[in-house]
């Protein structure tokens, strides 16, 4: 077996490119791993992070694959939940006051103007989930009329105009009356 590889020969330079390919870590964070660890940390994807960086994707794989931007990257995780929990029971802790605040401002307690009783009320209905709606859902139906039907609708509006302009000139009748 002169120049032909034979199977064993194939899977020991396997093994070895294999090696070779996960021996790639990281030994000391630079400041563009860190750049790339907090991209991929606010949830940005790996293409997503190459683009913005101008780098290959194969380099953000390598760095987001490392043993030390795993490590690196769960501890942002971990600061970020921890901020999160910080935060939540800050205003956990605020609610009774702001909850009296507003009883204030909406029972006229403190000095407020109409508009800002208006904002405070719609605010706090906005929060426990009363607030005004802002998706607008519009339905279109299409349909074939033909003539007659056409012919009916046409009257049926005469008869309305007709029966509201009776009303208009009664109720105009009693208001001069």
């Amino acid at each position: 077996m002169s120049g032909a590889m034979n199977s064993e020969n194939m899977l020991e330079v396997a093994a070895v490119l294999e090696e070779k390919s996960r021996k790639y870590q990281i030994q000391k964070l630079q400041d563009n791993h860190r750049e790339i660890l907090r991209l991929a940390a606010i949830g940005h994807k790996p293409g997503e992070i190459a683009q913005m960086m101008g780098m290959t994707q194969l380099m953000i794989s390598n760095v987001l694959g490392s043993e030390l931007g795993k490590a690196h990257l769960n501890e942002l995780h971990e600061t970020r939940d921890d901020i999160f929990l910080k935060t939540a029971k800050e205003l956990e802790d605020l609610l009774p006051k702001a909850t009296a605040v507003f009883h204030e401002i909406l029972s006229k307690e403190v000095a407020t103007n109409p508009m800002q009783r208006h904002r405070v009320a719609e605010s706090l209905l906005d929060r426990v989930g009363f607030g005004k709606h802002t998706k607008v859902e519009q339905t279109s139906t299409n349909t074939s009329l033909d003539l007659t039907e056409l012919a009916r609708i046409r009257e049926k509006a005469k008869e309305r105009r007709a029966a509201e302009s009776v009303n208009v000139s009664k109720a105009l009748g009693e208001a001069a009356g």
